[in-house]
């Protein structure tokens, strides 16, 4: 099950997501995210306290210290495995494959490479 926590998005504070249905207030990304976390297989964020939670533990990565630092190795080593979440112009957040800098969000670091092709996702 996953938890939200909050986000910074804009001016507002919300939450970025659940995997659960519509329950207790909280949102549905859909089958699109499931089945995004089942093929690429985000990896834990041992130190990480916000973001996307699944089963209590952290998937996501922050934009700065040493979360950012993990983020950067992993490019390094396989720039196919680092995801980014960002805030799209009409205030909607997406996850796309790579690293991207502008409107990020936060990373995900999955152990399943993409192929390069361009994927993304609305969080809804």
């Amino acid at each position: 099950m996953l938890r939200i926590v909050g986000a910074i998005v804009g001016e507002q504070k919300r939450p970025i997501v659940s995997l659960s249905q519509q329950e207790n207030g909280r949102q549905n990304v859909g089958e699109e995210f499931d089945q995004w976390v089942e093929q690429y297989r985000p990896i834990t964020n041992p130190t990480g306290d916000s973001g996307f939670f699944v089963d209590d533990k952290c998937l996501m990565f922050e934009t700065y210290g040493d979360d950012l630092a993990v983020v950067e190795k992993a490019r390094r080593e396989n720039p196919d495995k680092v995801w980014t979440v960002v805030e799209g112009d009409d205030n909607e957040l997406y996850l796309g494959n790579g690293y991207h800098y502008v409107n990020r969000i936060g990373y995900f670091i999955t152990e399943t490479a993409h192929s390069g092709d361009p994927v993304n996702i609305k969080i809804d």
